[in-house]
Order: structure tokens, then sequence, then C-alpha cells
């Protein structure tokens, strides 16, 4: 058993993160490489047992050099029900351990679509990894979501609300439309932002958004869709696929006009959507985020109650854990509550939170 480090092509890479269950877009090569044009610098690990490539982790290394930290979004991916799955990851940490002791790495951060349980909780305290601390700021990905099975008649399943929504845009005249132009990328931004500056989210910047759909769309991982009435745009979804699952990355809508309440076009979008991953050959769908224990009058409640009505299975991943490397940095980190203000500064953590900010905020 030997640990590849950044020796594998994009072909052998993706197509070995594709055999695991948890594989997912954020661990691509594409993506990958899509952080490297945004000045992050990427580290790939893959443990090699027998020819089979059994464990993978792509990094993002950021921040200065006297404070350095490892991201691994939606990673390590590998077999967590599996012994041996468990055996290579342990083999795998070490090497980025041993990496990180030369790079005046912090800490690793990881977080694999793994479900919660406390077999696996258990794992990582063993594996010495640590619940998430306060800094840096939770980097977004979802603990909870909702996917829908597509391999079954995933209309019946739907909510009696949703199929009333879904006829009623179709009657109403409601058209989905789904291109790779510039002008459906232009108006799937607008609605993007208009829908950001209502509801409070933070949107990837123009430049990145465009170059990040380029270079899906010209390897069909991912599409846009547009409701459309009377030419009018009403929403937009932006759908990424990789494997067998298809993931709602963004969504926007013009929720609050009037046309919008009369003609109800999301539940369409979203079944035009499913159709396509169907055809694609995807196997599931990923609503994407959704909070966990919420509770009727609480902030999430809402989007909870939507994206159940389409009738899929809720999950809940375990989260962010940290593997710290220098535990002195990282307590004295973790102490800062008020990070905004050390932003304004030409500190040593100047330098670590706005590059951390600009990196998550303009992709994750």
């Amino acid at each position: 058993m030997f640990v590849l480090e950044n020796s594998l092509s994009s072909e052998e890479w993706d197509t070995a993160v594709k055999q695991f269950e948890c594989a997912t877009l954020f661990q691509s090569y594409e993506w990958g490489e899509l952080m490297k044009e945004e000045g992050i610098k990427i580290k790939r690990f893959a443990v090699n047992e027998n020819g089979r490539l059994l464990c993978l982790a792509q990094c993002e290394e950021m921040g200065p050099s006297l404070a350095r930290i490892l991201y691994c979004p939606r990673g390590p991916v590998c077999d967590y029900d599996s012994e041996d799955g468990r055996r290579v990851l342990s083999v795998l940490l070490e090497n980025v351990r041993e990496y990180a002791r030369k790079r005046n790495i912090v800490f690793l951060r990881v977080n694999p679509e793994v479900r919660l349980s406390r077999e696996i909780m258990t794992f990582f305290r063993g594996l010495k990894l640590k619940t998430l601390g306060k800094y840096p700021p939770p980097l977004g990905l979802y603990k909870g979501t909702f996917k829908v099975d597509l391999t079954v008649d995933f209309f019946s399943k739907f909510e009696k609300r949703v199929r009333y929504n879904i006829r009623k845009a179709q009657r109403q005249g409601v058209v989905i439309i789904s291109d790779t132009s510039s002008e459906v990328f232009q108006d799937f931004y607008k609605v993007l932002k208009y829908t950001s500056s209502v509801k409070k989210f933070v949107t990837p910047r123009y430049d990145f958004l465009k170059k990040m759909w380029a270079t899906l769309a010209e390897k069909s991982m991912g599409k846009i869709f547009l409701a459309k009435y009377n030419r009018q745009v009403l929403g937009g979804l932006l759908i990424t696929r990789f494997g067998s699952e298809c993931k709602v990355k963004w969504a926007g809508s013009y929720s609050d006009h009037a046309i919008f309440r009369q003609t109800s076009p999301n539940e369409l979008l979203h079944f035009e959507a499913m159709k396509w991953a169907q055809r694609s050959g995807c196997q599931t769908y990923d609503l994407s985020g959704v909070g966990v224990s919420v509770e009727p009058g609480d902030l999430g409640w809402e989007i909870f109650l939507y994206k159940r009505g389409f009738g899929g299975e809720y999950l809940e991943y375990v989260g962010e854990y940290d593997m710290v490397f220098k535990p002195i940095l990282y307590y004295l980190i973790n102490q800062i509550a008020i990070l905004p203000f050390y932003s304004r500064r030409k500190g040593v953590l100047f330098p670590l939170y706005t590059r951390l900010k600009r990196a998550f905020f303009a992709s994750h």
C-alpha cells in the first residue's frame, strides 16, 4: 500500500472518485482546477493498494505561510461502511499529517458526504478529529438534505401540493428552457442576485460562476433551467452532475412578483430538471440543503417543508471535523470571536481571513 500525491490524470482521478457512494463535484478533478484559477493550491492524495485506488482526498490549501489550512470539501472519499475503507482512510490521513508538518499547516478540515451515525462519530474521534471550531467560518456545505430517487416513478411520490403546482404552471403556460447560451446564463445570474438580495445570502462572483458554468457545460456536468412566462424569467436552477447524482447548486426566483404567485413555476422547474437528470443516467436528485432539527417557527422550516414535498429521503451528514496539527495556534485562532475586526487590520490573520472569505464566497 502506498499514497500517491498529485500524480493522477483527470480521467484516472474522476473515475476513482465516482466509484464511491459519497462522491461529489467538490472532489472532482475539474473542481480542483477551478480552485487553482482562484489562486488556491490544490493537493491530491490517493491510497493505492494492489493497483486499486481505495481512498482519495482533494484538498484546498490556503492562508499565509505561517498559518495555512487544508480544506477537503465533501471528502475524503472512500467506503466508510467497510473496515477496509476506514483502514485506508487512516493511512491517507497519516500522510496528510506528514505533509502538514512540512507546510506549516494548522489543521485539516474534512466534511465527507456520509450519513451521521454514532458509529461514524466514534470512528472520527478515534482518528483524533475534532468537531467544528469557531474558525474559520462554517464553509456552507449543508448537513441536511432531501434526495429524490430517480429510479422509480418519482412524480407519484410528490406531495399533492407539489403535483398541483406543476399542473398549474403547465396550464398557465410556463415554459422551461435550458441551453448553454450566454443569454441564459445572464438571465440566471440576474435572478440569482435578486434572490440573494431578498433572502440575504451571498452569491458567487459573476466571473467565477461564468467560468464554472462554461467548464461544467462543456463536459456535460451541469445545466441551467429557466422558467419563463410570456418571455419573462420567473426563476432558475443551476444543476450539477457528477457520478450517479445531480444536485441543485444554486437557485433563484422572483418570488415576490405577482406573476410568480399566479403561475407557481418552481415545482415545474425541479420536475423538468429531475426528468433531465433521469435521462442523463442519474439515480438521485439532491435538493441541496435544509436545516437539521428544524421545527415549526424556525428560520428554515418553510424551506424544509418545501423540499420535503418532493418525496425524497431526508439525510443528515456527519458535518465538519478538524484534524489539528498545531494545537496552540489552532486554540488561539478559535478564541477570536470578531473576525471582521481583524479583517480590517494588517495583522497575521488578515491574509488568512480574507483569503478564506474570498475563496469560499466566490465558489462553494
